[in-house]
Parts: C-alpha cells; structure tokens; sequence
C-alpha cells in the first residue's frame, strides 16, 4: 500500500516540560495499532518519519526518536507479525542515522506470547482457558497459524469450505437485512446525504468481501505456499469465519507449539528477536513511557528498585532485561537451556506480566484518580516519581479523551486514542500520537 500525502496532525493540547533537561532529539510516540498494518504506515508518513511504496520501507526520520507503547499485535486485524517485521527494519534504519526505533508489549502481545509459550496469560488463566473465551476477538492470537505445517493447514481449510454454504447463507442474510435498512434511509428525508453514503459503501465491501471469499475457496486445493493461504483467510476473511473455525485454528497452535516455535526460529529468526525483545516499560529524558495506565503497583515495582540506590532508568533496564531473557526462554522451542525456570524466576514473570501487561481494571485507572488510594498515598507516588526526574508519563491502552490526568506538575497522557476503529490517520480527529520537541514541548493527540 502507497499511501496519499496527508495534512499533518494537529496538536489538541501541548504542555511544557522542564526546559532544563537537554534532549537531543525529537521523541514521537505511537499508541495501540492494533493489527493494523495499513494504520501502522499512515501515522509514520503522516510524521514524515518513512517512505513507503512498493512494499519497502525507508526510515527518513533522521534522528528522530520513535515508540510505539504496545498492542502492535491485534484484535481487529491479524497483520501484528507484518508490523514487527517492519519495525525491526526501521530500528537497523534509524540507528544508521543516528535515529531509534523501540516498543513495548501491551497486554495484546501478552496473550499472543502466552499461546505459544505455554505460560499462563494473567492470574493464572492459562492460554488455553483464554483462547478459548476471547479468541474470536483477539484475532492476533490465530497469526502463529502461518507457521503451521501444510497438512494442518489443509485440514483447517478443509474445515472451512465443510461450512462454506453456511457462512455465506449467514452473510447473505445480515447483507439482505442491510439493503432493507438503506431503502428505508434512502426514503428518510432527516437521513444526512452523508450517512446514506457510508452505508452504500458498507454494502458494497460486504458484497467485494463474499464474493472474493467465494472465489478464493474456489482454489483450496492448491496449497503450494500453505502459509500465504493461510494469512489471506485470516486477513481478508476472518471476520466471516465462524468461532468452531476459529478455535480449531486455535487448538491447532497449541498443540504444534514446538514445532511453530522451531520453524519461526529457523524461518523468521528477526521476527522472533523483535518479539522477545520488546520492552515492559521504558523512560527517555524525563518521561516515563508505559502500555497501561500507572497505578500504585507498578510504582511500587520501579521505586523497589530505586530504593535500593538504582536510578529510575537502570531500575527499568533491570526490569526490562529479566523480561526479555524470560520471555525469550519460553519462546525457543524444547529442548530448552536451562531445562527449568526456578520459582522465584516465574513468580516474578508472572507478577511483571499481572502489573504491566494486565487488561484488569487496575489497567485502567491512574494511581492519581484511585478512590482507594489516600490523598496522602497519591502525592507519595507522585513525589517518588518526581525525585528520580520523572515529569511526564505516556501510555496507551486506555482512551481517556485527550485529556491530560495526573496532578502536582506530573501529567498523565494516553495515546490509545482507537486507532484502528477509525481506520488509519483521521485529520479531524487526531489520534494515537504525541511528540516530545527539543524544547520540551508535548504535544499530545
């Protein structure tokens, strides 16, 4: 995809930093793409940061520094590996230019990393358990399939085309139900010209998308490349998929965990150094960088580190660094090296995981806005965090509307402003994006 020149974004709030902290570059700040390829390259053109054409990608955001905060991988398009394989591209890129490229797993690469790592995905629900209950949502789960044998693929598919006639019937029915409610606005003089458009358009996708799934069944027997076949199933017709399909996708990973895990490291060793090496957290300059919202207890982790004479960046490192070496552990396939993690080794994976990459209602809500935390208790996190030289913190996960959380000079920024529902960059409503200049300025989306 070549993707149109579009107006640059224009910031909604901006806020100053300490100006006497030195930063020696721009810092751009990407929220949740969510699977979403195509949104994935509208908002780095859209910042003059890549070119993008022909399928290559070619960093031009010299120095420029570039995070994405996590949930690169999906639940409304399976194209997460396609953004990892990108991103691992743009890093070598920018480093040559004196530039970085980095990211952070968000609770979306937990549970993807959790299916085929066999650990559990958050207090103790085992990925199993958690495919099973959210796997029609959580469609980047179902990616590792690609790396599926061709004789698993073709019994998946097999499955499919069994259903064929159903899943058609079911589509041509909710089709029908849609042509009914356009004749009825069509005739509605208080209908806006503009929503009958967009239903018009809508119709006519669902037609483009039965038709091309007809014809693309129609050549299920020809699997010279397996895996491509399988891609394009999930990408172009997931969402026709019934959830029987879907969870014998998912089953079939779990139960070839090993040898998916062996052919992504003999086939794609980048894609799987990308995956294992992304970050829980991080900290540029002044501003700490997180998925989810910052609660208490992810205060409490960084400042056990500070507390013992660690300044808040190497305290990161630490926790960064026992996150990758653990997850990537659980990524290789077996026989591992070690044989065994020890237990406090899991025990605190598994508390990293429940506090950074959590999807509960602790995700969601900043320590500065707990009820259940004293008036006293929050200035204390808030002062803890200003004396190791935090004066910002950024995360995504969480729309809170562009406004600015937090208290006592500490701001609290989300960038998850749903990128992928608008379907890429959306001028009027600027989205999923801050900037940190030079100067200090924030400027936030």
């Amino acid at each position: 995809m070549e993707s149109e020149t579009r107006e640059k974004f224009i910031p909604e709030k901006e806020l100053q930093l300490s100006e006497s902290v030195e930063r020696a570059s721009t810092q751009e700040v990407f929220g949740d793409t969510n699977g979403s390829f195509d949104s994935f390259i509208d908002h780095l053109q859209n910042r003059d940061l890549i070119d993008y054409s022909d399928e290559k990608i070619t960093w031009t955001g010299g120095n420029s520094n570039v995070m994405f905060i996590g949930d690169i991988l999906g639940d409304r398009a399976p194209e997460g590996f396609k953004t990892y394989r990108a991103l691992n591209e743009l890093k070598k890129q920018a480093e040559q230019a004196g530039g970085t490229v980095s990211w952070l797993a968000g609770n979306h690469e937990n549970m993807c990393t959790a299916v085929l790592g066999g650990f559990d995905v958050e207090s103790g629900k085992s990925p199993e358990v958690d495919m099973d209950e959210r796997l029609t949502s959580y469609a980047g789960n179902l990616e590792w399939g690609s790396f599926l044998d061709a004789t698993e693929i073709s019994a998946l598919v097999t499955e499919v085309v069994s259903v064929r006639e159903d899943i058609l019937d079911t589509n041509r029915a909710l089709l029908a139900k849609k042509e009914n409610i356009l004749q009825l606005i069509q005739n509605d003089p208080a209908v806006e010209p503009e929503v009958i458009v967009e239903y018009e358009q809508g119709i006519t996708k669902i037609k483009e998308t039965l038709s091309g799934f007809e014809a693309f069944l129609d050549g299920y027997d020809e699997l010279d490349n397996p895996d491509e076949f399988y891609n394009t199933l999930l990408v172009e017709y997931g969402d026709l998929l019934p959830d029987d399909v879907l969870k014998l996708a998912g089953k079939k990973i779990i139960e070839n965990r090993n040898t998916i895990k062996q052919r992504v490291l003999d086939e794609q060793p980048e894609l799987f150094d990308a995956i294992c090496e992304q970050k829980i957290l991080d900290v540029q300059d002044d501003v700490l960088y997180l998925h989810p919202n910052c609660n208490k207890a992810m205060s409490d982790i960084i400042m056990s580190y500070t507390k013992r004479g660690l300044a808040v960046q190497d305290a990161v490192t630490q926790i960064n660094e026992f996150y990758q070496k653990t997850l990537r552990w659980y990524m290789s396939p077996e026989p591992r090296t070690p044989p065994e993690l020890d237990e406090r080794q899991t025990a605190y994976f598994n508390t990293i995981r429940d506090t950074f990459l959590t999807t509960s209602r602790a995700s969601r809500v900043n320590y500065s806005e707990d009820a259940k935390l004293s008036d006293a208790e929050r200035a204390a996190i808030t002062k803890s965090f200003k004396d190791q030289g935090i004066n910002a913190i950024v995360h995504g996960h969480n729309d809170e509307n562009g406004e600015a959380l937090g208290e006592d000079g500490l701001p609290i920024i989300s960038v998850d402003r749903s990128v992928y529902k608008n379907e890429g960059v959306n001028v009027e409503k600027p989205i999923a994006h801050a900037t940190i200049s030079t100067q200090g300025v924030l400027a936030y989306h």
